[in-house]
């Protein structure tokens, strides 16, 4: 049984480690008093979406550690992925200019299917489409 009352759990730990990683994370204590009297609680922070994390617990009581449950698997939810890096001016020619940007340093989880350049004059606050949607990171914009 998981409750001794001669030894009973004084906290557990918890394992986070992000599928793929070759080391294995640190063990979180969390205190056997957080959450309802029947269950335990805890919040896992700074995870990125869409990624696959497994977890393990063990409890600990004044003999030690006890041997860690199985593991569980999971995976975040995506999201929208972060901006491509601020487009810069690769050629211009008095009627176009080539305008290009890297893509996004991780994708969150969901692959960027498209992008669409916007441009707007100066002095003016109405933004335009200079360009179809694409999946190149570089544009030719004409008639600027």
């Amino acid at each position: 049984s998981s409750h001794d009352d001669a030894h009973p759990v004084t906290s557990y730990q918890l394992k986070c480690m992000r599928m793929g990683d070759e080391e294995d994370g640190p063990w979180l204590t969390v205190s056997a008093t957080e959450g309802e009297k029947s269950r335990l609680c805890k919040v896992v922070e700074d995870l990125e979406p869409g990624q696959s994390y497994s977890f393990q617990l063990r409890g600990l009581n004044q003999h030690g550690k006890g041997q860690p449950s199985e593991v569980v698997e999971v995976t975040t939810l995506c999201d929208v992925p972060p901006p491509p890096s601020q487009p810069v001016l690769v050629q211009e020619s008095p009627f176009s200019l080539l305008v290009s940007w890297s893509a996004p340093e991780r994708d969150n989880g969901s692959e960027v299917l498209e992008y669409c350049l916007q441009m707007r004059s100066s002095g003016l606050s109405e933004w335009r489409s200079a360009s179809g949607r694409t999946k190149d990171t570089q544009v030719l914009v004409r008639g600027c």
